[in-house]
């Protein structure tokens, strides 16, 4: 192999495993969400992307899961609901300290759920 063609492949290969990193937006610490007459505390496992999700109801009963964040593109942020196997999606506010008008694919069309974030 001749020299040019070796530091041409060694240079496609530093840009490969040392190209631009994509750095995940500030999803906060502890979300306080409500979907309907339920209220939850999401409480960040550290620097992951999982939260330890627990939701209670006007008559104290109380349900914990587990909640991943996959995404937010266009302010349209969507997290992984482990326990219903679903997704929830939100609109995430332009200072990502609260979302509205968000889905979940196990709700009603005329349900919804929101949350203020802890930075």
């Amino acid at each position: 192999m001749n020299k040019t063609l070796s530091l041409l492949l060694a240079t496609m290969f530093l840009l490969v495993a040392c190209g631009p990193k994509i750095t995940p937006p500030d999803i906060g610490k502890v979300w306080h969400e409500k979907e309907g007459p339920w209220e939850g505390t999401w409480t960040r496992r550290g620097d992951t992307n999982v939260f330890d999700a627990v939701w209670k109801n006007p008559e104290g009963e109380e349900i914990r899961d587990e909640v991943t964040f996959e995404s937010v593109s266009d302010h349209e942020i969507v997290l992984f609901r482990k326990g219903t196997q679903g997704r929830y999606h939100g609109n995430l506010s332009d200072d990502g300290l609260k979302i509205d008008n968000g889905k979940a694919d196990w709700f009603a069309s005329t349900d919804s759920w929101s949350a203020t974030i802890e930075k």
